[in-house]
């Protein structure tokens, strides 16, 4: 505190007594500075009532991001419906077989949005991936006498940057391989398949992802 301020409070202390009550006297240095700080309560208050409601402006922003929202919707009503319905539209699945070395069968479905990955790593524990289709780099699969094996790339940049399922019957882990290349080759060519059928989106996956020149 300035020397000033500091006369000036004792000058008020010592015409009107302490907080104005009493017999003037000379107050304490701890009487002064619990003064100036009311002083500067009460100056800190009368500009919080001039400043806008910090609550209130919070309170408008969530308004009129949820007008925003209900305008879209109200523009599209069918779009988040189209889009919970793409994904529960399963285009291929399929499911391991149990062997002595793989008594919990891992599963890998695909839909239109995105393929899923379930890897049971016990009775009581699972690990559940989700890869976008935009997102898949590569799909290899590994054909065996009997049994394949599915390996997906991912471009995601994480601990793991493939998957690899194995243990499916041979002509699961072919069918989905043609299924996910296809739809990588669809999406690299820009080819819009949201209007086709579930069946018909199915089938020219299939005619997409098999490469002819493979000796079957």
């Amino acid at each position: 505190m300035e020397e000033g301020d500091m006369s000036s409070s004792e000058s008020l202390y010592q015409s009107k007594g302490w907080m104005g009550y009493g017999p003037a006297s000379r107050p304490t240095q701890y009487e002064i500075l619990l003064r100036q700080s009311r002083l500067m309560g009460r100056s800190a208050a009368k500009a919080c009532k001039i400043s806008p409601n910090v609550i209130d402006t919070f309170r408008h922003d969530l308004i009129d991001g949820d007008t925003a929202e209900r305008k879209f919707f109200e523009r599209n009503p069918d779009h988040i419906h189209k889009i919970v319905e793409q994904s529960q539209e399963i285009l291929a699945g399929a499911k391991t077989v149990i062997l002595p070395y793989n008594l919990f069968p891992d599963t890998v479905t695909i839909d239109r949005m995105k393929v899923t990955i379930t890897l049971w790593q016990s009775l009581w524990s699972r690990e559940v991936v989700t890869l976008r289709i935009e997102d898949i780099l590569n799909v290899q699969a590994h054909i065996g006498l009997l049994f394949g094996s599915l390996t997906i790339s991912t471009r995601v940049m994480n601990s793991t940057d493939h998957f690899q399922i194995s243990g499916f019957w041979n002509r699961d882990a072919k069918r989905l391989k043609h299924i996910i290349q296809g739809y990588m080759i669809a999406l690299h060519q820009g080819i819009d398949v949201s209007g086709l059928t579930t069946e018909r989106l199915t089938r020219k996956l299939l005619e997409l992802g098999d490469d002819p020149r493979v000796v079957k």
